[in-house]
């Protein structure tokens, strides 16, 4: 099963005025055995915070890649990007329950990342991911918990773009 590696990240004011200043980091991270699909883009409500969405084939395959030199390189290149340092990059894994690509691929993704709230459980989950694939608003929703971090859950929903999102959208590479 693939697991989706979602990182965050405060952007340099060069990488927020030349997005192709990741696209060497991109590319060399692509070649990293197991990766299926890389995302990247900048958040909306907060400008400033960029995303790199990684799926794997699984969470063995970004073990294994961690480990070569090439991948260390791949995220060295990404040093311009940050406004600090690779330290500070935040990162969650996501075993979503179908994978997300459908959403992270919309216009415009939203991605949450909540917990359960006391008597809740999976099939309540389950039942909001249906309430809102039926709602017919979203171009994807997708659910799954992170990995490592009891009770709490990630959703990816994709829609449309509005007029003021038509600036900051998200690439896939």
């Amino acid at each position: 099963m693939t697991i989706t590696e979602i990182s965050w990240f405060q952007s340099s004011s060069a990488y927020r005025a030349d997005h192709a200043l990741v696209n060497d980091a991109v590319r060399r991270l692509k070649q990293a055995d197991g990766i299926q699909r890389i995302y990247v883009a900048f958040e909306i409500e907060h400008p400033k915070t960029a995303y790199i969405v990684k799926i794997w084939t699984s969470y063995d395959h970004y073990l294994s890649a961690v480990k070569q030199p090439s991948y260390t390189a791949a995220l060295e290149s990404l040093k311009p990007a940050l406004d600090g340092t690779l330290n500070e990059i935040e990162t969650v894994f996501v075993a979503y329950t179908t994978t997300p690509e459908e959403a992270l691929a919309a216009p415009v993704s939203e991605i949450v990342l909540t917990g359960l709230k006391d008597g809740e459980t999976e099939k309540d989950l389950i039942a909001l991911d249906e309430a809102v694939a039926a709602s017919g608003v979203t171009l994807g929703n997708h659910w799954g918990p992170v990995h490592g971090k009891a009770g709490s859950t990630a959703f990816s929903l994709g829609g449309s773009l509005s007029s003021r999102m038509l600036k900051r959208r998200g690439r896939a590479c």
